[in-house]
């Protein structure tokens, strides 16, 4: 069975604020109520996973491998 990938959105921020970020992922969600994200990349930011975990509950979050490599 093949499992087929939906990119949603890239986010260009002026900052990095929960408000800024929760308003963009909540639009990105609402706009695509047919999409369920089983996997989210992300940075390692915080404020970022901690939105994303609340609008998105259910998805596994994964490391950017670059950005780990890079943080070390």
């Amino acid at each position: 069975m093949f499992r087929i990938g939906v990119p949603v959105a890239w986010m260009l921020a002026s900052n990095g604020t929960t408000d800024t970020i929760a308003f963009f992922v909540g639009w990105v969600r609402d706009a695509s109520l047919a999409v369920r994200l089983a996997v989210i990349m992300t940075n390692r930011d915080r404020t970022q996973m901690n939105v994303l975990r609340l609008i998105y509950p259910d998805s596994q979050m994964l490391l950017c491998k670059w950005h780990v490599l890079h943080a070390m």
